[in-house]
């Protein structure tokens, strides 16, 4: 399933604008992209690994990781620049997740070994995000969820310098849009973030951890696991009544006759 928000080459040359136009709820402590408002019952998912998986369906609990421990080197050179020590948002605590509107992505499977795609939809990911608590049941902060921006590098290291040089105000709505610049080289993600920001001077855990009702719509388990890996995935989910959408992509069109 595609999107209809893409990368366009004509707006490298234009300034980032990081003054995104929150939809706010709840006194302001839900910020919502404009961009995810147009379809709430619209599809998103998460190539999740098999822990997460299970932290999530079997406890209910689900964690976001500070931008600075990304793996990619490109995220996180943005991350180290903004989010470390001397960066416009390094007093801040800031903790997020990636999801994507691709339905089925070989790229995503392939850079992502034997994960299992969760399914949501777009509105109850809001509303289940925006009703969590940490996992020692008190308040979390501010909620930020928007579509990345895809963006060249000149644009970016721009965007870079200028937050480093200003020192915004209203910090938390600028570190949720920074959060959102991507390299255009990974539009193909077309992805989304879930962005949880401690404004300045408040206390913080070293690492977010989340109770909710997970929205989980159906699942997929990585069609390139093979038969001999993936029954017992499948089995374990079924029984809990989630919806596994396998049929369009298994590899093997034996394993449809195998027991599951």
């Amino acid at each position: 399933m595609g999107s209809s928000f893409r990368y366009d080459p004509l707006m490298d040359d234009l300034p980032f604008d990081a003054d995104i136009q929150w939809i706010k709820r709840d006194g302001g402590r839900i910020n919502v992209d404009p961009l995810l408002l147009d379809r709430p019952a619209r599809p998103i998912y998460r190539y999740a690994t098999q822990r997460e998986t299970e932290a999530l369906v079997d406890r209910k609990e689900w964690w976001f990781d500070r931008p600075i421990s990304w793996k990619d080197k490109y995220e996180r050179h943005i991350a180290t620049r903004l989010f470390g020590g001397g960066g416009a948002f390094d007093d801040m605590g800031v903790y997020a997740k990636c999801f994507t509107f691709e339905y089925n992505s070989e790229p995503l499977w392939r850079l992502n070994d034997g994960r299992i795609r969760l399914a949501f939809t777009v509105g109850d990911l809001i509303k289940q995000l925006a009703a969590a608590t940490s996992i020692d049941g008190g308040k979390l902060p501010k909620l930020y969820i928007g579509r990345a921006r895809y963006m060249g590098p000149t644009r970016i290291r721009d965007a870079i310098d200028n937050m480093r040089e200003d020192r915004p105000a209203f910090k938390s709505r600028l570190a949720a849009a920074a959060l959102l610049m991507k390299r255009i080289g990974f539009h193909y993600e077309n992805e989304i973030r879930a962005c949880f920001i401690y404004e300045p001077g408040t206390s913080r855990p070293e690492h977010l951890e989340i109770k909710l009702d997970p929205p989980i719509t159906a699942m997929l388990v990585d069609p390139y696991l093979g038969p001999d890996q993936s029954p017992a995935l499948l089995g374990k989910y079924r029984k809990l009544g989630y919806e596994i959408d396998q049929s369009k992509f298994d590899l093997d069109p034996s394993f449809h006759d195998q027991p599951h």
